[in-house]
């Protein structure tokens, strides 16, 4: 077994002053895994946080579409386009049925 260090960081909210914060997050990362709201679709968000880690060699980017069980109509098949039009593994989780990590961290 291989023994890995991970690091979860919360970047909610559209802060322009933490952009170079941000960008120092994405360095030297194996892969990042992006959360994205199924019920509020902040891909505005995603897309920012998508362009700040751009020049940073990562091996494995993600978006995981979380509340899937609450998603409103549609909200699942665009948060999928829009994870296939940027290159990212897309996965739909809700933290409701404790298989979160395993549907995430569980798929090599």
């Amino acid at each position: 077994m291989v023994p890995v260090k991970l690091v979860l960081w919360d970047l909610h909210g559209f802060h322009d002053t933490w952009n170079g914060v941000r960008a120092t997050m994405f360095r030297r990362k194996s892969a990042i895994i992006f959360v994205l709201d199924l019920e509020t679709m902040q891909l505005d968000e995603i897309q920012h946080l998508l362009d700040i880690s751009a020049s940073e060699t990562v091996s494995k980017r993600v978006l995981v579409g979380n509340k899937a069980d609450v998603a409103a109509p549609g909200n699942t098949e665009e948060a999928e386009a829009f994870a296939t039009g940027k290159g990212l593994t897309y996965f739909e989780a809700s933290a409701k049925d404790h298989e979160v990590l395993e549907v995430v961290f569980g798929n090599p």
